[in-house]
């Protein structure tokens, strides 16, 4: 025991003296910073979990929400078309035009004959009625050289009484035609020979 007792103590001062040369005193270590006494940086916390999705509904088994009916209004029906109303007009009384004869139309610049047949109640003469054909015949000549431009006959009586009505052109044609007429009515009865224009009648015969 006293043999070892001295290396123990030997021991145990190196022991001593190496802990207190490790050990820095206080002072040096408040002044340095070490490394190990910086602080880390803060973990970031792990994300929170997100919400579970709502579970799944069935479309078969899930109803429908109830829905009120619809009630659409009838649309109005137009009015009945309404018939337009005659636009009346107040008319002034036009004035009527002047009453005019039925009777032709004569030609100021031409000039007029009448040739007569009459009779004695045995109707008219035989020498009468030759007359006034040659007469005629005269005057048709006359119309196809245009000196004449209407010639006409009218009956005038039961017993054959006529009369030939003569349009000529101008009375420089009838002069000398009417100088012929009275020829060949000389000397002849119940024939009057008139250089005046016919009275109007509808009964016209050609």
């Amino acid at each position: 025991m006293n043999g070892t007792a001295p290396w123990q103590a030997l021991l145990l001062a190196a022991l001593c003296s190496a802990c207190s040369a490790s050990t820095p005193p206080a002072e040096m270590a408040t002044d340095v910073p070490s490394e190990a006494a910086t602080p880390e940086p803060p973990i970031p916390a792990p994300p929170s979990a997100s919400p579970a999705p709502p579970p799944a509904v069935d479309s078969a088994t899930q109803t429908a929400p109830d829905i009120a009916p619809v009630t659409v209004a009838p649309a109005p029906s137009p009015p009945p078309a309404q018939k337009p109303r005659p636009l009346v007009v107040d008319r002034m009384p036009q004035a009527r035009p002047p009453a005019t004869s039925s009777a032709p139309a004569r030609n100021s610049a031409a000039a007029y004959a009448t040739v007569t047949t009459l009779s004695r109640g045995k109707g008219v003469p035989a020498e009468t009625r030759a007359a006034l054909q040659r007469i005629r015949a005269l005057l048709e000549a006359s119309q196809a050289t245009a000196a004449v431009n209407d010639l006409q006959t009218q009956r005038i009586g039961l017993e054959g009484e006529s009369r030939l009505c003569v349009e000529f052109r101008s009375a420089a044609d009838a002069g000398p035609l009417m100088a012929e007429i009275r020829l060949i009515a000389a000397g002849i009865e119940l024939l009057d020979i008139t250089e005046s224009p016919c009275p109007y009648r509808k009964d016209k015969t050609p």
